[in-house]
């Protein structure tokens, strides 16, 4: 009896042992953006006022149809593993993702939401994050729930706004 009660006991502490060690700080910190999201998104790069619709899954899937300004309208970025699309109307054009600038907005978005994904983010309050996007820090904030309510780069002159924000199902 009192070796079956032992054998309980090690398990017991076994199980809270293994529980308290795996809530730390940034396994607390895991979890809470939720990058897996469908939104509209507002905002400005370099002085260029953008606006359009934004599909982001976490298998490296990352669409962005633009709708503003006028001379962007209809224009559809897809990022899909390696390679991006880039769409308008029945011309559709592809490339490795590698051999393009990594510092236009549609990548900057991407690699912001990738590095969210991956937790390669640090927290700067309870719905702020920072985070390292072609070595220059942006901020990324959330809602209540989680999900991406703008991300912003004063030295890479970047603020866009999501809204009307919903997750995809995974």
């Amino acid at each position: 009896m009192a070796a079956k009660i032992l054998k309980l006991l090690c398990v017991f502490f076994s199980v809270v042992t293994v529980l308290l060690c795996g809530c730390d700080k940034s396994a607390r910190s895991k979890g809470k953006v939720c990058t897996d999201f469908s939104a509209r998104f507002s905002g400005e790069y370099r002085g260029l006022a953008v606006g359009g619709e934004i599909s982001n899954a976490h298998q490296g899937a990352c669409t962005m149809r633009f709708d503003s300004p006028e001379t962007l309208s209809g224009l559809c970025v897809r990022y899909r593993g390696g390679e991006i699309t880039l769409k308008r109307g029945e011309v559709a054009v592809s490339a490795d993702k590698n051999l393009l600038p990594a510092r236009g907005f549609p990548e900057l978005i991407r690699e912001s939401l990738e590095k969210a994904a991956g937790s390669d983010l640090e927290p700067k309050g309870d719905s702020a994050y920072s985070l390292t996007v072609n070595g220059e820090e942006c901020e990324l904030k959330t809602d209540a729930d989680g999900l991406p309510k703008s991300i912003s780069s004063p030295a890479q002159k970047l603020y866009i706004e999501f809204t009307e924000q919903s997750k995809l199902d995974g």
